[in-house]
Formats: structure tokens, sequence, C-alpha cells
């Protein structure tokens, strides 16, 4: 269960985490996502962490690569926005000549974060995958088309999925299912994302800290303990 940002605030504010462990979590992201800042810390407050929230640099691979070594994190969450990552697929998919070549240029880019992520082996991976587009750049056809927009879009999380599936720390996080979840009007702001490259709501990246906070617990077998006492 996830609440609105001041009564996380006013809960953590509540609790003395000085003496827990600390969770070192680094945010690699293309957006503006530092409001997942309190919901990751409120989260790990639950399993009694302090959370340690780092984000790397917009979209800046070789710095966030450094950063990386730097800061030795025990969680990564990966959040890249596709309209920040490439436009065109979202906005120009139809004047695409070579959509073979575009996805090979993302996935190459993609494939070299992974890589600078998994060179700190501790690390468990939380990648938030892809939303698929809900207005495509062919209408109500795009589905019947093998070069359709959203089938363009869904091979590029297939293949995200096939290198995390091959690493034993790492967990895809299924953003359609809290995208129709929440309902687009709650996950996306397109309002701030004009205006300062923030296309997610809290709710939404609360919910993505929710899920990463769980990846996390599920490597390192953090489930909260429950003593169940029979008075008989």
């Amino acid at each position: 269960m996830s609440l609105p940002l001041a009564s996380m605030q006013n809960d953590l504010s509540s609790k003395d985490l000085s003496d827990c462990d600390p969770v070192k979590v680094m945010v690699l992201r293309n957006v503006t996502v530092e409001q997942m800042e309190i919901p990751l810390v409120w989260h790990f407050s639950k399993y009694d962490r302090q959370g340690i929230v780092k984000f790397g640099g917009y979209h800046n691979i070789l710095e966030d690569s450094e950063e990386l070594a730097k800061f030795e994190p025990d969680l990564v969450v990966v959040v890249y926005f596709l309209e920040a990552l490439h436009e065109r697929v979202v906005n120009a998919y139809a004047s695409i000549d070579n959509v073979a070549s575009l996805s090979d240029e993302i996935l190459s880019e993609l494939s070299f974060l992974f890589g600078s992520i998994r060179a700190r082996p501790n690390a468990a991976i939380s990648w938030v995958l892809f939303n698929l587009p809900n207005y495509t750049a062919f209408g109500v056809g795009d589905s019947m088309l093998s070069g359709g927009q959203r089938r363009f879009v869904r091979d590029l999380n297939d293949r995200i999925l096939e290198w995390l599936k091959k690493d034993v720390k790492s967990i895809a996080i299924e953003s359609d299912a809290n995208l129709q979840s929440l309902g687009e009007k709650a996950y996306y702001d397109r309002r701030f994302w004009n205006l300062a490259q923030a296309p997610f709501t809290f709710e939404a990246l609360s919910r993505m800290a929710d899920n990463s906070v769980a990846v996390w617990s599920g490597f390192n077998g953090a489930n909260r303990k429950c003593l169940v006492l029979d008075c008989d």
C-alpha cells in the first residue's frame, strides 16, 4: 500500500532510522524522477532499513558507469522513458525509414547500461520496462503490421527481458500493469513532462518504488516476520 507524499514524510519524521542497516539505491534515468526518493526511503523503512538514494545523470551512460563504481549500490533502479530516449519512436514512428537500425541503436545503448550495472555483481536490478503506446502512428491497424509501433516497443522489452532472465539478481517491472491499474491520467503528467521532463505522476513513481523495494526484499530475504500466538 502507498500513501500520499505528505503522509510518507510525516511517517518518516516519526521514525529514527539512524541505527538501521543502510541500503544504497541508485536510480538511473533519462527523465526527472526525483519524487521517487521519498517512496523508496519509506518502503525501505517498513523493513527497518535506511534507504540512501542517489540519482544518476540524465541519460549520461558513461557518467553513470563511473558513479556506479563509486557508489557501489545494493539496488539499481532503471527508469528510461522511451519518448526521451528516442522521441521519433513515439511521435513520428511512421516517418522512420530504417526501423531495424533504430532498434539496434536503442538496444546498443541499453546493453552498455546493463553491462555497467552488472559490473557491480552484488547489486539487484529493478528495470522498469517501456510502456506500450496507447495511440499509434497506424491507428487501429497497428496490430496487423509486422512493423507496427506497438510491436516495435514490445520487441525492445523482449530483448531487455532476455538480458534480465539470464541474470539471477534482475527483475523486470511490468510498467503496463501499473499503468492499467492507475489509469493513464493518474500515471502520466503531460504538463510536467513539457515543463520539467517529468512524465510520471507521484503515484506512478511510488508504484515503481514499491515494486523495486520488493525486488530487493526478494533477493535479500528481508520479508517481515509475523508472530502468531494461539491463546487456547
